[in-house]
């Protein structure tokens, strides 16, 4: 059936079925957007597995923001808001970042055999053996490297030695402070919280001011508690 339109062309109801029914999706793209999909899920899976190796949610949202607002702090109080300050804030942040996750991670090696005995989770759950102890190593090695801005601040180099010395004698044999008890409790409040607020001091290059005091015994009381 066709029926006369107002300028004398014919219309054809046929004519228009492509308008309702749409073009059909072209193989080729179909192809492209399954493929870029996986990939996009693999990525995402990829990420998720480091996170949960290094331990992220336990310890990043919880330490991750005390940084901020020390180094934001200190960036207001000594009025520095250079772009050599920025740069040190970022890298300080990468370096936070690496030694808690290293600090946790040293942890989960020492207690691999434990929580599996328990059917606790472990980060070395899918890596045991020699897998598991390359990637402690290639994470000590970056951890290590992400430090390396800051070796010529002042006690920055005794602080950072101390703090691996203290979470590697917490964790690992013979040591094993963990299982010393309130001395045990004593140094794990020491690593994870009072060092790293003065080695954040000492990479920013305020170590020794009154404030550091006030964050170190605050911080220290705060993870405790």
């Amino acid at each position: 059936m066709r029926l006369g339109l107002s300028d004398g062309r014919l219309f054809s109801p046929s004519s228009c079925w492509g308008c309702f029914i749409g073009k059909p999706a072209s193989p080729k793209r179909s192809i492209e957007e399954r493929r870029a999909a996986m990939d996009s899920n693999r990525m995402r899976d990829r990420i998720s597995g480091i996170a949960s190796f290094l331990r992220w949610r336990d310890w990043g949202p919880g330490k991750i923001p005390v940084f901020f607002t020390l180094l934001a702090y200190i960036a207001l109080a000594e009025r520095n808001f250079s772009a050599r300050f920025l740069l040190d804030f970022l890298l300080f942040i990468i370096f936070a970042i690496l030694q808690s996750a290293l600090g946790y991670v040293v942890n989960d090696w020492g207690d691999r055999k434990i929580d599996r005995l328990h059917g606790k989770k472990n980060a070395f759950d899918n890596h045991p053996g020699s897998a598991g102890l390359l990637r402690l190593s290639l994470l000590f090695c970056v951890a290590f490297f992400s430090g390396l801005p800051f070796i010529h601040r002042p006690f920055f180099p005794p602080l950072w030695a101390g703090w691996i010395l203290i979470a590697c004698a917490y964790s690992l044999k013979p040591v094993r402070l963990k299982e010393r008890g309130i001395w045990g409790l004593g140094v794990s409040s020491l690593a994870q919280w009072t060092l790293p607020m003065l080695i954040a001091f000492s990479a920013m290059e305020r170590f020794g001011q009154w404030d550091m005091a006030v964050f170190a015994i605050a911080n220290s009381i705060s993870g405790a508690t």
